[in-house]
């Protein structure tokens, strides 16, 4: 990328995160117990940004991974599908492990009588919960194992 690119990429990286600092502070300097209308007003604000850092990051991935693909041809094309099958295989893997069963905490009983918590939620949350678990799992193995086996790749 040209040098241009990449300043502009560290300084919106900079106001971002300056800017979800600044909210997180206002999020947490206005809470509450019980939470007032003026902490509803900053969770929300809170909810909003998260869903826009989504956003933002998920058609950057996608328009950068297109760049790459058209830049990189067959190989690129090889690569995406490895690393969408390994991502179906580690989500089959988390859906088995998931459960059908009913949490119980302060206040589930009220969401299953209204039919917000049923087993299939239930599932898919624990399904979600076991995705975040291997893939931490596998980012901490990735840490601890790469750099040695790139020390023996340079050597040689």
């Amino acid at each position: 990328m040209s040098k241009k690119v990449t300043t502009f990429l560290k300084v919106l990286l900079w106001v971002l995160m300056v800017t979800s600092c600044i909210i997180m502070y206002l999020l947490i300097s206005n809470l509450s117990d019980p939470i007032t209308a003026e902490g509803d007003k900053y969770i929300t604000l809170g909810l909003n940004w998260s869903y826009t850092l989504l956003a933002f990051v998920s058609c950057s991935t996608i328009l950068f991974s297109i760049r790459s693909l058209f830049l990189s041809g067959k190989d690129a094309i090889l690569k995406s599908v490895g690393g969408l099958v390994a991502m179906i295989a580690v989500v089959a893997i988390a859906w088995a492990m998931g459960s059908d069963a009913l949490p119980v905490f302060h206040g589930s009983d009220k969401l299953v009588a209204s039919g917000e918590l049923t087993a299939s939620i239930s599932h898919g949350t624990d399904m979600l919960l076991n995705t975040t678990y291997i893939l931490m799992g596998l980012a901490a193995v990735a840490i601890v194992i790469v750099p040695p086996v790139l020390k023996l790749v340079r050597r040689n």
